[in-house]
């Protein structure tokens, strides 16, 4: 997302930036695409990644196409909740951070989303956008009308929808209803992230998992400078990004035989790297950089 967001600010906006924004940003999308060779070519050359996600990795590649199919960002007026209007929405914080933890509990759960996100791999690109139906198992389209409107199982709806039209170009239902179940999606996501804002980020990697989403998708108020400020308290020495709040705030040298990344589920050290939360990160600012350099610009 991070190439996918900056490519579109060169693609829109090159000839009106300053000469060392531009070259900037030229030099972060060559990093980040030597970073993704260099995991692209991991998948290829060991076992790191098993058969089934390097087939669902294939809906994330192209950024060329997804740059062509972001829509500007939308200033949508948005309803701002008390914690004791969310509270009559969600249940009391203690027993919401246990039911987002039991993924297994919700549809989609993790492998019932992976089952659908197989199934969206295997549909050819259309690379015209010509606005033909996605060919995905039925059980999917029952979860993306009656899954689950919370957590990681909402997340992972909203995904589906979008990886059909960034990733594959097709439509799982229509255009219009595809576009207005992403906004459903996105509307009742926004609740949950004031939610989650509201009790100290405690599970800041759906809150990220939600604001990348949805600002992929033009929406601006996922983009809440106060958000945005509060997530760099998850950042750490080495740059990448983890579940917990770092101590300290400072940049500093470290040993890199230490330097380690866990995957979302793991236990984490202050100290160490969660993958998902990084490559979120990347996505939220790029997009935050998409969103100011569209407006003022």
């Amino acid at each position: 997302m991070f190439s996918v967001n900056l490519g579109w600010v060169l693609r829109e906006k090159e000839y009106n930036l300053p000469w060392k924004i531009k070259t900037r940003i030229k030099k972060n999308i060559i990093k980040n695409e030597e970073i993704l060779n260099y995991f692209n070519k991991l998948t290829k050359d060991t076992n790191f990644v098993n058969r089934k996600y390097k087939q669902i990795s294939k809906l994330f590649t192209n950024a060329s196409m997804w740059v062509g199919r972001l829509s500007k960002f939308v200033n949508r007026n948005q309803k701002f909740y008390t914690l004791n209007e969310l509270e009559e929405v969600y249940p009391r914080w203690d027993y919401y951070f246990k039911d987002v933890d039991n993924v297994h509990k919700w549809v989609p759960s993790p492998e019932f989303s992976d089952m659908c996100m197989l199934s969206l791999s295997i549909d050819p690109v259309d690379k015209k956008y010509s606005h033909s139906r996605c060919s995905i198992a039925g059980s999917c389209y029952k979860m993306l009308n009656e899954g689950t409107d919370f957590g990681y199982a909402l997340t992972h709806r909203a995904l589906l929808l979008l990886m059909a039209y960034f990733g594959r170009g097709c439509t799982i239902f229509s255009p219009k209803t595809d576009k207005a179940m992403i906004a459903t999606f996105c509307s009742m996501g926004y609740a949950e992230a004031e939610y989650i804002a509201m009790n100290n980020y405690q599970i800041v990697d759906l809150m990220m998992e939600i604001m990348c989403l949805c600002s992929l998708e033009g929406e601006a108020r996922f983009l809440r400078r106060s958000w945005l400020n509060h997530m760099l308290y998850f950042q750490k020495s080495q740059g990448c990004f983890g579940t917990e709040i770092t101590k300290s705030r400072e940049t500093r040298l470290f040993d890199r035989r230490g330097f380690t990344f866990k995957s979302r589920y793991s236990n984490l050290s202050h100290e160490e790297c969660n993958s998902h939360t990084t490559a979120l990160a990347l996505g939220i600012y790029s997009a935050a950089i998409r969103y100011v350099i569209q407006e003022y610009y």
